[in-house]
């Protein structure tokens, strides 16, 4: 699947809207399946702060490539508890290192809503099965429901449904090797055995594009290509573009050639120095700096702000220097993040005696514009830090 064709439910923990079938099969009911919702899709999220889920349900589209869901009553959803790492299961079995070709699991739950009211029951065992195909990781869900009861009127207690016993729960559908490669996950690797090889490029990328498309991401190294402006005195020259890798509390910035568009959507582009790694900038700072608003500013200094790499290859290092200190701006608007930064190095650190003077520097100045689209299909949420943490305590109905 090409990147641009990925459909990804934004969110804390982004989902992928999937090709396939999740159903409630019940032999007692009458009529068709007691869940079909007119224009539902199915989204499967393999992370979550309550467990990994897969649900059926109607979705709107947000931005080109994003959705969000339009009706969060009328749904078919599995729950998987906390306490199981889906992601391991469905790599050891995808990756074959465990004998049998599926795995039982349990503690998994059912809920549902629609004409029937709020169903939900547990499913005592369920079977899980994955494998890898061309068009993506191919899992497959099934197991036999326990009995599901209907929530009525606030605060009285559960009916049984007689109609629902005996049923089952049945999902087969793939997930896109680009929805893998873009949440950074080890299955992205299966799909290596699928893509082009020594594919020649010559298309330089075009930011310009709305949504998705508009994203150069590798999908090898697991990050984005972004445009920038980075300029380090005493560098051989300013760079256009860079890999920003993003963790919750640090931010690397590295410049590098004209990223190149390749078949499948994804990007590819080498890489040059020096690097800049910063710590305490990455997207919880950002959020506290923008607190709700659209720009706000941090100054950072000491010896813990980051490094500016002169060089490194193999995990060796050449000229770390020091940042003593660094401006950041933060600007979101509609389409991107920019990131102004401005800083100073101070010394060059070596193993085997006092620190040098700088042999880069001792000023730099970066900015980097960061499509907002990459930002909410990674899941990073730059709501105000309030917001957050009021967020992270509603409970989630679903």
């Amino acid at each position: 699947m090409h990147l641009s064709e990925v459909r990804v439910v934004s969110g804390r923990f982004p989902g992928c809207v999937v090709e396939g079938r999740f159903s409630l099969v019940a032999p007692h009911y009458p009529g068709s399946e007691p869940i079909s919702l007119e224009g539902a899709q199915i989204s499967f999220f393999m992370r979550g702060a309550s467990g990994a889920w897969l649900k059926l349900n109607v979705l709107k589209e947000d931005a080109p490539g994003l959705f969000a869901p339009a009706d969060w009553h009328n749904h078919l959803s599995l729950h998987f508890p906390t306490t199981m790492n889906l992601e391991q299961v469905l790599s050891d079995l995808a990756w074959g290192r465990v004998a049998a070709g599926s795995r039982r699991l349990e503690g998994v739950a059912l809920s549902g809503g629609g004409g029937l009211g709020h169903i939900m029951g547990q499913i005592p065992v369920l079977e899980v099965e994955a494998k890898p195909v061309e068009a993506g990781l191919e899992i497959g869900f099934r197991g036999e429901v326990g009995p599901l009861t209907a929530i009525g009127a606030p605060l009285e207690p559960p009916s049984p449904v007689p109609a629902l016993a005996d049923s089952r729960i049945e999902a087969n559908f793939i997930v896109p090797w680009a929805f893998l490669a873009l949440q950074e996950l080890e299955l992205a690797g299966l799909g290596n055995q699928f893509h082009k090889r020594d594919e020649r490029v010559d298309t330089p990328f075009d930011f310009g594009r709305p949504g998705l498309s508009g994203v150069a991401f590798d999908r090898n190294f697991g990050w984005p290509y972004c445009e920038a402006r980075f300029i380090v005195q005493g560098a051989a020259s300013p760079s256009s573009f860079v890999s920003v890798q993003i963790r919750e509390t640090e931010l690397v910035l590295r410049p590098v050639t004209t990223p190149l568009l390749l078949s499948d959507g994804f990007t590819v582009a080498s890489t040059r120095n020096p690097a800049l790694t910063l710590f305490g900038c990455g997207p919880d700072a950002w959020a506290k700096i923008l607190n709700g608003g659209a720009t706000g500013s941090l100054t950072l200094s000491g010896d813990g702000v980051g490094r500016l790499t002169e060089a490194s290859h193999m995990g060796h290092v050449v000229g770390h220097h020091v940042v003593s200190v660094c401006r950041m701006t933060v600007t979101l608007d509609e389409t991107k993040l920019t990131l102004t930064i401005v800083g100073e190095v101070d010394r060059m650190l070596r193993h085997d005696g006092p620190p040098l003077p700088p042999k880069l520097g001792p000023r730099f100045e970066v900015e980097v514009l960061i499509p907002k689209a990459f930002l909410m299909a990674r899941g990073i949420d730059l709501r105000s830090w309030a917001d957050q943490q009021r967020f992270a305590l509603e409970p989630y109905y679903g």
